[in-house]
C-alpha cells in the first residue's frame, strides 16, 4: 500500500497548482528554480505557519506564539532545522509529481544531452562484469577497509595537506546554494568526496591484488566465469520473455514509466524533426484482471493553444473508443485472463492498489491521470504556464468505452 501522505489535503492541493510552473523552472536552469522557491515557500509558510505545528509536537513550548516572544538560541536551531525539514518535503512532493509527469528530471537546461529516467527503464544498457580489484574486495573487505582508514589517516595528519583545505573551502562555498544548483552542477560536494575516496579505495585494492597468491587469484577467475555465464543465461532468458511472457510485476514497472517514455520521444521527435504527435497506448492491466490500462498522450499545440485531442469533437468515440475496443477483440482475448501483480508486490509500487469499485464511464472530453489530481477544468486553467508545446492528457479505464451514438 502506498505510504501515507504527510501533508494535508489543502496543502496538496496548493502545490499541485504550483506544479507546471515548477516544471518549467526546473527546464529553465537554476536562476529560474531560484525565482520559484521563494514566492512558493513565502505562501505556503503564511497560509500554514510552521510554529503552532511544532508546538503540538512538544518541540517548542506554547510561549513561542506570544506575540512579541524572542526565541532564545536553542529555540532558533530547532525552528530553523524543521523549517529546512519542511522545504525538502516541499521540494520532493513536486520532484516525484514532475517524475510521473515526465519521468523525472535528469535533462540539461541547455541542449537535450540526457534522456529521462523512464526513458533509460525501457533502454537496455549492457553492463560489464565486475573487475579482479572490485571482486578482491568485496572478498577482502575488511583488510582494504583498513588500509583505507590508515592512508585516509595519514594524509590529514600529513602537514600542508592541501586536500583537506580545498574539501574546507568548498563546503563553505556550497553551504549557500541549495540542492538544486547541486543537481545543475553535476553533484554536490559530499558526492565528489564520496567519488573520491571510491578512487582510493580502487588503488589499494589494485595494489593488494598485486601482491595475493595464485590461489586468491584463481579463485577470483573462478568468481568472474561465474558471473559471465549467469549474465549470459539471463540475456537469453529476456529475449524470450517479451510482450504478454513478461511477468505482471515487470510489466507494471514498464506501465509506469511509460507516459514518461511517450513523452520524451514526442520531445526528440519535435526536436529533431518539428514533428507534431498524438500517441493511444492499451495494454493488460497488471494491477487488475481482466481490464485494460491505456494512456493518451499529445504532444503540440495549436493558435488556440490546445492540443489536438483537446480540440477535436468527440475525440474519444471517434479515436480512442475505436482503437480500445479493437484491441480488446483482436490483440487481448484472453480465455484464462494474464496473471496479476501479487498482493504483497503492490506495496512496492508508489500510489497503486487495487480498486474494487468500477471507476465511472469516462466523459467525451478526456480526463487528466489521477497523478495530476485535477479534472479537465482543472487542467486548460493550468494550461497556460507549461511550454506552448508540451502537454499531454492521460487518464486509465477499467472498462471499455461506450460505443458511440448512432447517427441520424
Amino acid at each position: 500500500m502506498p505510504g501515507i501522505r504527510w501533508c494535508t489535503d489543502p496543502q496538496h492541493e496548493y502545490l499541485m497548482e504550483r506544479l507546471d510552473n515548477f516544471i518549467v523552472a526546473r527546464q529553465s536552469g537554476r536562476k529560474a528554480q531560484k525565482r520559484f522557491w521563494s514566492p512558493v515557500f513565502k505562501e505556503y509558510f503564511t497560509r500554514w505557519p510552521l510554529l503552532p505545528e511544532l508546538v503540538v509536537v512538544q518541540d517548542l513550548d506554547e510561549c513561542v506564539l506570544e506575540k512579541g516572544y524572542t526565541m532564545t538560541e536553542a529555540e532558533r536551531k530547532v525552528y530553523s532545522a524543521a523549517l529546512e525539514k519542511r522545504k525538502e518535503k516541499i521540494k520532493t512532493v513536486l520532484r516525484y509529481q514532475m517524475g510521473k509527469l515526465v519521468g523525472d528530471v535528469g535533462v540539461s537546461s541547455g541542449k537535450r544531452t540526457a534522456v529521462t529516467k523512464a526513458t533509460q527503464h525501457f533502454v537496455k544498457i549492457r553492463s560489464r562484469c565486475h573487475q579482479q580489484a572490485e571482486v578482491y574486495y568485496s572478498l577482502n573487505k575488511a583488510k582494504v577497509d583498513a588500509a583505507f582508514e590508515q592512508e585516509m589517516a595519514d594524509r590529514k595528519s600529513s602537514p600542508g595537506d592541501e586536500d583537506g583545505e580545498s574539501e574546507k573551502e568548498s563546503d563553505e562555498d556550497s553551504s549557500s546554494e541549495s540542492s538544486e544548483d547541486d543537481e545543475q552542477r553535476g553533484g554536490s560536494t559530499k558526492t565528489k568526496k564520496r567519488k573520491g575516496e571510491v578512487h582510493i579505495r580502487n588503488r589499494i585494492s589494485r595494489r593488494m591484488l598485486a601482491e595475493a597468491s595464485e590461489e586468491e587469484r584463481q579463485e577470483i577467475e573462478r568468481i568472474i566465469d561465474e558471473e559471465r555465464e549467469d549474465r549470459a543465461a539471463q540475456a537469453a532468458q529476456d529475449a524470450v520473455l517479451v510482450g504478454l511472457k513478461r511477468p505482471p510485476k515487470a510489466r507494471q514497472e514498464s506501465l509506469q514509466n511509460a507516459p514518461g517514455f511517450m513523452v520524451a520521444n514526442a520531445q526528440t521527435l519535435w526536436d529533431t524533426s518539428a514533428a507534431v504527435t498524438l500517441q493511444i497506448a492499451v495494454a493488460p492491466d497488471p494491477l487488475r484482471e481482466g481490464k485494460l490500462w491505456s494512456r493518451v498522450i499529445g504532444f503540440g499545440k495549436g493558435k488556440d493553444d490546445l492540443l489536438f485531442h483537446q480540440s477535436y469533437p468527440n475525440f474519444q468515440d471517434e479515436f480512442v473508443s475505436p482503437f480500445y475496443q479493437w484491441a480488446r477483440q483482436h490483440i487481448f482475448t484472453f480465455d484464462t485472463p494474464l496473471p496479476v501483480v501479487s498482493p504483497e508486490d503492490i506495496g512496492t509500487f508508489p500510489d497503486q492498489q487495487v480498486e474494487e469499485e468500477e471507476p465511472p464511464t469516462p466523459s467525451p472530453e478526456p480526463v487528466e491521470a489521477p497523478a495530476c489530481l485535477s479534472s479537465t477544468a482543472g487542467e486548460d486553467s493550468r494550461s497556460a504556464s507549461l511550454p506552448r508545446l508540451h502537454r499531454q492528457s492521460q487518464w486509465n479505464r477499467s472498462v471499455p468505452p461506450p460505443p458511440p451514438p448512432p447517427k441520424t
